[in-house]
């Protein structure tokens, strides 16, 4: 996913399978320089 209002990246990554209760999910979020324009659809 892209923030574009901050120029950066999210990345999701989930599981839909439950290992000792919890569900293995992530969220991170990079920043790239305003100089770099990130293409959206």
């Amino acid at each position: 996913m892209v923030d574009a209002a901050r120029n950066t990246l999210v990345y999701l990554t989930y599981a839909d399978r439950v290992i000792e209760g919890s569900p293995q999910n992530s969220v991170t979020a990079v920043a790239v320089d305003r100089t770099i324009k990130i293409p959206l659809r």
